[in-house]
Parts: structure tokens; C-alpha cells; sequence
């Protein structure tokens, strides 16, 4: 409870980049939420953008697009969204897929569901955000953070079929 893991591939250095990954959580949170994130543009220690996956004890699944600017705080770029009709289970995969385009001012993408399911055409959270510290190249990679006052632990975070490729 209360810790961030986090992978960060520090040699891809990237602006525009399009990430997709399938996620799953051996449990549920008994309290508090599972936070499961996208990274992109990593130029320092918590200095990026993120697409934020929040997982909640009820297994109600919603979705944001968060900066940091070197502190563990998220700060929004719009709204949390709760992905409608989207629920997991332990061991449910999700797909989750973000992009981050642009410099000067940066266009962000997210939107999650089922892996068994078929991607959704729209994206379900969009912004733009133009934080100067966040406008060049950086590194990308996956995180997961456990609430502290979760007590469902401890628990397992899975990544497969990682992909991190320049949009088209």
C-alpha cells in the first residue's frame, strides 16, 4: 500500500509518440484505488505526461490525462471520465492506448476497455497542455501506484504486449 512501481525505457527518447499496453491486477482495491499509467516525454524524475487508468474497489474503471511536474502529484488536463459499461475482476485485462503529439503545445489521447473487446474508435479523454517543461523528447514506460489506504495487498500489476511507436 502507499508505492509506486514504475518501468521507464530511459534510452527511447521521444516527442510524438503512440503507447498501447494490456493491463491486469491480481485484486481489487479493498479501499482507496489501483492507479495504472501510460508515460510519455520523461525528461526527469516525475516530469511527464500520463494517461491514468483508476480502478476502484467496486471494479469501476475511469480515465484521465494527468501532468507532473516534478512532484508524485497528478494534475488534470480536463476531467476524469468514468469509462462507461467497463468493469474488472482480478485478472481482467484491459487495453490501454495514449498518445502525445505535438510540441509547443502538446495534444493528448487516451481511452481503455475490455482486451477482449474491440478498441473504441473515439478517443474517450483528449487536452492540450503546454507546459515547457514537458515540450521535448523524453522516455516512456508503465507505472502502477496502490493507494495507501488499499489493504488488498500485496498484489501483482501485469504488462504485456508493449508497444510505444511514432503515431502515423
Amino acid at each position: 500500500a502507499g508505492v509506486t512501481r514504475s518501468a521507464m525505457l530511459g534510452s527511447v527518447s521521444a516527442v510524438d509518440v503512440d503507447q498501447t499496453v494490456q493491463a491486469s491486477l491480481t485484486a481489487l482495491p479493498a479501499a482507496g484505488s489501483t492507479y495504472v499509467y501510460l508515460v510519455a516525454r520523461q525528461s526527469a524524475a516525475n516530469v511527464d505526461y500520463r494517461a491514468r487508468v483508476r480502478v476502484a474497489a467496486d471494479g469501476s474503471v475511469r480515465l484521465a490525462l494527468v501532468s507532473r511536474s516534478g512532484s508524485t502529484t497528478d494534475v488534470a488536463i480536463g476531467s476524469e471520465v468514468l469509462v462507461s459499461g467497463l468493469t474488472v475482476a482480478p485478472g481482467t485485462a484491459l487495453k490501454v492506448r495514449f498518445r502525445a503529439v505535438g510540441s509547443g503545445s502538446t495534444a493528448l489521447a487516451a481511452r481503455v476497455w475490455a482486451a477482449s473487446g474491440t478498441e473504441p474508435v473515439d478517443w474517450q479523454r483528449t487536452g492540450t497542455d503546454s507546459t515547457a517543461a514537458q515540450q521535448a523528447a523524453g522516455a516512456v514506460g508503465l507505472a502502477v501506484t496502490v493507494s495507501a489506504s488499499n489493504t488488498a495487498v500485496p498484489l501483482t500489476a501485469a504488462f504485456r504486449g508493449y508497444s510505444a511507436v511514432v503515431p502515423q
